[in-house]
């Protein structure tokens, strides 16, 4: 009886840690990082951009006052960790753990519609259900309760940027590894994409005592080398719903972006190289190793025959993928890394879907940048409907807007062209048109246009 008493004991124990990372989209401190970048970016209000206003994602809880974005952004995902038992057995609290099937949203559906229903206590949201809701409450608390007003926009800042996970667009329900292990259900096992974002931009666990600048630099370093523009509303689908507003234009514009690309278990929307199933690989096996450049995988066969087997990709230090092929029971796979060597039955490669590395980068490097710009364009959507008589400031002047009018288009493409050749005294030479400054308008002026294409303040 007491053998069993343990056994209970570490199974609600595992259920609690692993549950503690159940269905979450980005890393919380992701989120954190995001809103603060977007607050940085040009044309962002200035109150918005101020520290007691934006908060710090490097320790976004602080003193828990909430009362900045960075901490309302963090505490959407870390107020759902279950402190006790009664909380992870609370399965009708949409606030807690198993109510974080509202961060999911199929684009798809529209907006009453592309739920996940597990984990979404009846009646069920989906993520821009739950993001406008929060959003109206943001904007209604504003004239009265102004830090309150910026905590709530925070958690809005969460709803949207977990549209920039593949898998929240896909409904493809996903838990921490360990809890998929304790349940025996590899399909869950956490996101491939979100597994690389908390291991290149999380060096601390999420904890409100234990700040993290290194991963808010490295994520810096990775996408923020120049000024993010907000996005334009203006340009942006409403996807059949104008009734909706800009919000609405923000949330559909970023999952549908996001649904281009695979996610574990789900084919993206986008042509092969970016999704529609061409980055997932089916099997694996799992071997720690140092050197990705050392491994050798060698399949035996019951006669002895040794046949080379060339990986993939790796996923981090611990996970090799290998082609479609076949083994028999009793084969082996000896595993060579690092200068040793690991004998494996070759029943332990499983068949499980993975991205590698290598492409969830090319996914970081597509996505991040969108969610900043998205929620830049958050801000400016949060001043104009908490400030209607005031002017929405402009950014600084984009590279390449040649008429000044806050887009880098067509326009600016046919001045360049129009005026190719001209200099200063030649008629018909407008000088916006010579954006290097060279005193030419010539092939230099029409890259700038070209590199800066669809840009806006």
């Amino acid at each position: 009886m007491r053998g069993q008493s343990r056994s209970l004991c570490a199974t609600v124990l595992l259920l609690v840690l692993g549950a503690a990372e159940a269905v979450q989209a980005l890393p919380t401190r992701v989120h954190a990082i995001i809103a603060y970048e977007a607050a940085r970016s040009p044309g962002v209000p200035a109150e918005i951009g101020s520290p007691a206003v934006v908060g710090s994602p490097d320790n976004p809880i602080g003193e828990d006052r909430d009362d900045n974005v960075c901490e309302g952004a963090f505490d959407e995902d870390y107020d759902r960790t279950p402190r006790t038992i009664f909380d992870l057995l609370d399965l009708t609290n949409r606030n807690l753990i198993w109510g974080q099937g509202s961060h999911f949203w199929n684009p798809a559906g529209g907006p009453l519609g592309g739920y996940l229903l597990v984990t979404n206590p009846p009646p069920p949201q989906n993520a821009w259900q739950r993001g406008a809701m929060l959003y109206d409450q943001a904007v209604a608390l504003y004239p009265t309760d102004r830090a309150g007003a910026y905590y709530r926009l925070g958690r809005v800042v969460h709803m949207l940027t977990d549209m920039a996970t593949p898998a929240h667009t896909h409904l493809d329900a996903h838990v921490s590894d360990a809890l998929a292990g304790l349940l025996d259900t590899q399909t869950l096992s956490a996101d491939c994409f979100e597994r690389y974002l908390a291991w290149h931009y999380v060096t601390r666990p999420d904890m409100p005592s234990d700040p993290d600048p290194a991963g808010r630099l490295r994520f810096e370093h990775d996408f923020v080398s120049a000024p993010i523009p907000p996005a334009t509303p203006a340009y942006l689908s409403d996807g059949g719903h104008p009734e909706l507003g800009d919000a609405y234009k923000l949330f559909y514009s970023l999952a549908r972006r996001s649904a281009r690309w695979d996610s574990n278990n789900v084919s993206g929307t986008g042509p092969a190289g970016v999704g529609g199933g061409s980055l997932r690989w089916t099997l694996k096996i799992d071997v720690a190793f140092g050197d990705p450049a050392s491994i050798e995988v060698w399949h035996v066969d019951t006669a002895g025959r040794r046949t080379r087997i060339e990986p993939i990709a790796t996923v981090g230090q611990a996970r090799i993928l290998l082609p479609d092929r076949s083994f028999a029971a009793a084969d082996r796979i000896e595993v060579v890394h690092d200068g040793t060597q690991t004998v494996l039955r070759a029943s332990l490669v499983e068949r499980f879907s993975q991205i590698a590395d290598a492409d969830c980068r090319r996914m970081a490097e597509d996505l991040m940048p969108k969610a900043i710009a998205h929620t830049a364009a958050l801000y400016r959507l949060f001043w104009r409907d908490t400030h209607p008589n005031d002017t929405i400031p402009n950014s600084v002047q984009i590279p390449g807007d040649v008429d000044e009018d806050g887009f880098v288009n067509i326009l600016d493409l046919f001045a360049v062209v129009n005026g190719f050749g001209l200099g200063p005294g030649d008629a018909g030479f407008d000088a916006r048109a010579d954006l290097d400054a060279s005193g030419l308008v010539d092939m230099g002026d029409l890259l700038i246009v070209v590199d800066h294409f669809g840009q806006a303040r």
